[in-house]
């Protein structure tokens, strides 16, 4: 069987792009039977095993729609693909092969319901159900969000969690220092990633008496630290320049494990996610998780985390204190870390996405 992949997806930093990255690699080092075609606009860097079963295919480049819609079509016809999959819910409008999709990058009816959310659940909801064989969610509530705001049946969905990034298992990593003591947040700077209260949350722990510094590591999508400077005036405005490190985009991903594992504890405070990879890159990293009680974190991190409401600053300045200065329950809670993060394995998620293109393929 010939199957392909839209791959544009392995050239970012953030969550999504490793998550593609991880099940390109886990297909093929898991699957020998099938040939695989890796369709992308840009020159490939993405290491992979070496083995004869996957091909690049590079579609001449153009804007995103008409590449998406004409291009990646007509090189897919060409190519004689049986099934295709595409990592994140960017698909074609029209069906030249059997299609599955996953919603690893998908905003359904994110946080806010702005108008802009909305019309995307709109456009979403048609082409799911005209063009995918097959969506593979990527949390329970992720599968509820897109079966109520997408209307998508059912039928039609298969949960298939993320895994983590094997480099966030190597012991061999050492623990960052520069900064010295530190909490951490990664991940992006939209609102729905909640760092104003955070900050807020940190200024009252550091009028309790806690020394740790606070370490804001990303960005949006391009490694540039500027994105993070509209939190530059509140920080200041509270007085915490001196406390406070704006990192910026870390792409490093050994670097990233290795910041992780420096944290004396990592917080998560979103107000909504389809998933979180901060969470299992945490408890791999083994390192505490406070986090919010906003979905899906509570589903993904179990009892491996102590949780706050994301709405109340002072609940989450308590949280992180009480972990802060608990031994005992940070001793705990990486303990739980550790064996759940089990959960979360690239092996066992590809072998149910090429169950899913199997159970596709068949179908007439």
């Amino acid at each position: 069987m010939r199957i392909g992949i839209e791959a544009n997806g392995i050239f970012g930093w953030r969550g999504p792009s490793r998550n593609t990255r991880n099940i390109i690699r886990s297909l093929i080092e898991t699957d020998s039977k099938n040939q695989y075609y890796l369709f992308t606009a840009f020159e490939p860097n993405l290491e992979l095993p070496q083995k004869e079963n996957y091909r690049w295919v590079r579609v001449k480049k153009r804007r995103f729609i008409p590449w998406l819609n004409i291009s990646l079509p007509l090189a897919v016809i060409k190519n004689k693909i049986d099934v295709f999959v595409f990592p994140s819910a960017n698909f074609w409008l029209w069906k030249p092969t059997k299609t599955i999709v996953l919603t690893r990058a998908a905003r359904i009816a994110s946080y806010g319901f702005s108008l802009a959310d909305k019309i995307q659940a709109w456009l979403l909801r048609g082409r799911f159900n005209k063009i995918a064989d097959k969506v593979g969610a990527v949390s329970h509530f992720n599968a509820t969000q897109i079966t109520l705001s997408c209307r998508v049946h059912e039928s039609k969905l298969v949960v298939i969690n993320n895994g983590i990034d094997p480099v966030f298992l190597d012991t061999d990593i050492p623990a960052f220092s520069e900064y010295g003591d530190y909490i951490l947040f990664t991940g992006g700077t939209e609102p729905r990633k909640n760092i104003s209260r955070l900050i807020d949350a940190y200024k009252i722990i550091v009028l309790r008496g806690m020394s740790e510094k606070f370490v804001i590591v990303g960005g949006k999508y391009a490694p540039t630290e500027p994105q993070l400077g509209k939190y530059r005036s509140k920080i200041e405005a509270l007085g915490l320049k001196e406390r406070v490190i704006l990192h910026g985009v870390e792409k490093d991903t050994k670097k990233m494990a290795s910041i992780y594992r420096g944290a004396r504890l990592v917080v998560y405070p979103s107000l909504q996610e389809d998933f979180g990879m901060v969470s299992i890159e945490a408890m791999a990293s083994g390192v505490p998780l406070v986090a919010s009680n906003a979905p899906s974190i509570p589903e993904i991190a179990g009892d491996a985390a102590i949780y706050f409401d994301p709405y109340d600053v002072e609940d989450m300045a308590d949280k992180i204190e009480r972990v802060l200065k608990d031994e005992e329950l940070r001793s705990s809670l990486i303990l739980k870390g550790r064996e759940r993060v089990k959960r979360y394995n690239w092996e066992k998620s590809a072998r149910k996405l090429l169950e899913l293109i199997n159970e596709v393929a068949e179908k007439r």
